[in-house]
């Protein structure tokens, strides 16, 4: 079972996070019940898919709901809010930080999975962008070496290149979106 951090959690967007609660079975329930509540504290609009995860989720812990497991979780913890379990937290986090005099050094990454996943999608969609580009310039091909009508050729060469301009500005998009998802998807655990 994966154990997030509240740091980790806190720093992971808002799908990555929805992703800890479709994939709950995997996550520690602390973890699971953090995601959520940071969702919340973002004021996150709950899918129906993602309720449905809930409900499973709550029915594996015996209880009625995760706001109720929630509130469970921060009592046990003698807290009234997630704002004050976030605070405590990352309190003891720097003064943990402020004690051992900078001796933490990086030990490695962990690697946020869904992130990768995202990038993964838009290189293949930079792939199926290309190949109908490709496609459509060997139509135009054929369309212009066998055409002799000048208005046709002259159609044909501004059709394809309205279409290649706009498939080549998907790429781009894509191929930034890939990027973006691979830098936000590793975050630094650090040890003594």
């Amino acid at each position: 079972m994966k154990i997030l951090r509240i740091r980790q959690i806190s720093n992971m967007d808002s799908p990555a996070l929805t992703a800890v609660i479709d994939y709950w079975k995997d996550y520690d329930p602390k973890s699971v019940l953090i995601a959520y509540a940071e969702l919340k504290r973002r004021n996150y609009s709950f899918p129906e898919r993602l309720e449905k995860k809930q409900i499973q989720f709550c029915d594996r812990n015996n209880v009625g709901n995760i706001d109720d497991l929630l509130t469970l979780f921060l009592k046990e913890n003698q807290l009234n809010t997630y704002e004050e379990y976030f605070e405590k937290e990352t309190t003891a986090i720097q003064k943990a930080r402020v004690s051992e005099n900078n001796t933490l050094k990086i030990k490695n990454n962990a690697i946020d999975s869904s992130n990768i996943i995202s990038a993964g999608k838009a290189i293949k969609n930079v792939v199926y962008t290309t190949s109908f580009m490709i496609t459509i310039a060997v139509i135009a091909l054929i369309i212009v070496s066998s055409s002799r009508d000048m208005e046709t050729i002259e159609n044909t060469y501004i059709f394809s290149g309205a279409l290649s301009l706009i498939c080549n500005i998907i790429i781009l998009l894509q191929l930034y979106s890939a990027g973006d998802n691979l830098e936000n998807s590793v975050y630094q655990k650090k040890i003594k």
